[in-house]
């Protein structure tokens, strides 16, 4: 059984993070459901947690300290390559760095992460970057 990867549910409109929902659709469900052309897109979520300030609203992991950030980005980077494999060399369409407030990082760790990120993965020249 070939089991549909979180990409393969994001062209169908289905995203989610839930595991159990996931493993309970298979690409010939996808196939079978009503679209015209199904759209494969990949794309990669980097959380960075650092922020000035707490948001009353906000429920995500955040610090309001820079004080680890180096071990943050080293930690960060270490993820990247143990997920290597994970999208099996499928064009990379899309990263985004979220939050917290990323533009806290200073220019040289979003150098760091992306220049990683580009080795590791195969990441689309038209590709799309944000910025929380």
């Amino acid at each position: 059984m070939n089991t549909i990867r979180s990409t393969d549910i994001c062209s169908l409109n289905l995203c989610t993070s839930s595991p159990a929902l996931l493993h309970k659709w298979r690409r010939e469900d996808a196939a079978k459901l009503p679209f015209k052309k199904q759209i494969r897109l990949a794309g990669i979520y980097i959380h960075i947690p650092f922020c000035k300030q707490h948001c009353h609203y906000c429920n995500f992991h955040f610090v309001t300290s820079l004080r680890q950030k180096d071990q943050l980005i080293a930690a960060l980077v270490k993820e990247i390559e143990m997920q290597k494999k994970y999208l099996e060399g499928e064009p990379i369409e899309s990263v985004y760095f979220g939050g917290g407030t990323p533009s806290l990082l200073p220019v040289d760790d979003f150098r760091s992460l992306i220049g990683r990120l580009g080795e590791i993965f195969n990441i689309e020249k038209d590709a799309e970057f944000t910025l929380e």
